[in-house]
């Protein structure tokens, strides 16, 4: 199927496609398992204006439209790619980290203009990338509250918890940490701020709680009740400003 949707890229996208990078576990050369996806990133001259000509052709490489489950394709261009290394974006250092080339070539960063003349500016007291983060967390926190006012408790605790971990991914991005997985963050969360005092005990202690409750709504369909989404809202509000106030000492 990678053959084919290569090829058809070029039949469609002719030079419109730069490069092709397979990035993730598989250019790792972890051993695959049932359920590992086939992680491409597709960078074109016009980036997202091509994405739905590149989920065409990823459709049309699927023949019999069960392969395609397993490929998770994302679009960019030039100058994201330069964005996203400027900022130290963590995502982004782990594709150039991992990739492997199927077409194109490696772009590699030191040639790209936007990565030579930016990067974190003297003087400010935050990382844009953990700013992202920290917008990210205020946002689900919005998203959070909307839904326990409108009687969505599935919803109200699901964006509760990502407010938390984003919180604690922005905490972490300042110590120059992170980690793919959930349990990877939790985990460096606890050591570089719970167990260093810098984050309150009482402050971190319900993030478990709340994990399980996500954990449960998204695997079981289980509904939280009312009472448990505004304690998880409560306590994400907490979490946050408290990751916030850490990080402006």
């Amino acid at each position: 199927m990678l053959e084919r949707f290569l090829g058809l890229l070029r039949d469609r996208l002719g030079a419109s496609v730069e490069a092709v990078w397979l990035y993730g576990s598989r250019a790792r050369g972890e051993p695959p398992h049932e359920q590992s996806d086939v992680d491409l990133l597709v960078v074109t001259r016009h980036g997202a204006q091509d994405d739905e000509a590149v989920s065409r052709a990823l459709r049309e490489a699927a023949e019999d439209g069960r392969e395609g489950g397993f490929f998770s394709v994302q679009v960019a261009d030039r100058a994201w790619l330069g964005n996203r290394r400027a900022i130290g974006d963590f995502f982004m250092g782990e594709i150039d980290r991992d990739k492997l080339v199927l077409m194109g070539d490696e772009m590699d960063s030191r040639s790209t203009l936007a990565e030579r003349g930016a990067g974190v500016e003297a003087d400010v007291p935050m990382r844009r990338r953990s700013v992202e983060f920290l917008d990210s967390a205020e946002e689900h926190l919005a998203m959070a509250r909307w839904n326990l006012e409108s009687e969505f408790p599935r919803a109200a605790a699901w964006a509760a918890y990502y407010a938390m971990l984003n919180a604690a991914r922005a905490a972490l991005s300042e110590d120059d940490r992170y980690a793919r997985s959930h349990s990877g963050t939790w985990r460096l969360f606890g050591e570089h701020f719970v167990v260093s005092g810098r984050i309150d005990t009482e402050i971190a202690a319900p993030v478990d709680n709340i994990r399980r409750l996500r954990e449960r709504s998204d695997y079981q369909a289980e509904r939280p009740t009312a009472e448990q989404a505004e304690a998880a809202v409560t306590h994400a509000e907490r979490f946050v400003n408290a990751v916030i106030g850490a990080l402006e000492t």
